[in-house]
């Protein structure tokens, strides 16, 4: 990745993402395949000390290098900054896998500043792979730039989802399947995974029923810099959105009528 032509606050930001996602990641990965105790949330979503070790590891890291910024994460709630830079942190995407002794999980951090995204960051450390989205200079998949698929027709498009019972709950199902019946395969290499998979052209779209912020806002600068698109599965373009359809721009809207029909 060549950051000469990075502004130097932009430049400064990106260098503390990636402390602290190698700073998280040391941490996280002693708890990984090992004997964990399991908690529950309220929404039924497991949580372990891996999560919350990993945030707060990031969050230390934040308040020394960056103590005017706020941060948003989704074990710990939120502190006000008073720098205009908002972090946003999911210190485990992917927990289910996680617990279960699969790699496909990730730490996500994201840079927000007066309602822009300014660069969003998946680190997988078991299967040792990152990708950083930077507004305006691009996708980089460990370090060299990537780009989605060039695939312009559904037939031979892979799509992807996290969870069966996510589209069942959330009412996605119908339009899940009229769209799985239109592409060549369906797999459930989710949550941060399928993402990484769409930015770096070995997918080509990912369907996602519920979202929280922490999930979605390092995402679309990884997936739009990579010259993809993200929208809600209604079609909404600017965030806030609970839910999300990313893909290789080129199926987007084919994607998009599935749902549209599909549901009331």
């Amino acid at each position: 990745m060549n950051t000469e032509q990075l502004a130097p606050e932009l430049l400064e930001l990106l260098e503390l993402a990636e402390l602290a996602a190698q700073a998280s990641a040391e941490v996280i990965l002693p708890y990984f395949r090992s004997t964990l105790d399991i908690q529950r949330k309220p929404d039924g979503s497991p949580v372990t000390i891996a999560d919350k070790k990993a945030e707060e590891c990031i969050v230390e890291l934040l308040r020394t290098r960056r103590p005017n910024d706020g941060w948003l994460g989704e074990e710990f709630g939120s502190e006000e900054g008073s720098s205009g830079y908002k972090w946003i942190i999911d210190p485990i995407d992917g927990t289910i896998a996680f617990v279960h002794g699969v790699p496909l999980f990730g730490t996500l951090l994201a840079v927000e500043k007066d309602g822009q995204i300014l660069l969003g960051l998946i680190n997988m450390p078991a299967v040792r792979e990152m990708v950083i989205g930077i507004k305006g200079h691009g996708t980089f998949h460990n370090g060299q730039r990537c780009r989605v698929s060039q695939t312009a027709d559904l037939s031979q498009a892979t799509i992807l989802t996290s969870n069966f019972n996510n589209l069942l709950t959330h009412d996605r199902q119908q339009g899940f399947n009229k769209l799985l019946r239109q592409t060549r395969e369906g797999r459930t290499w989710g949550d941060c995974y399928g993402y990484m998979m769409v930015a770096t052209g070995r997918a080509e779209i990912i369907v996602d029923p519920v979202l929280f912020p922490w999930d979605i806002a390092p995402m679309v600068p990884i997936i739009t810099e990579a010259g993809g698109r993200i929208t809600s599965l209604d079609g909404q373009e600017d965030l806030p959105f609970n839910h999300a359809l990313a893909t290789n721009g080129l199926l987007h809207d084919a994607a998009l009528a599935a749902f549209a029909h599909a549901e009331t």
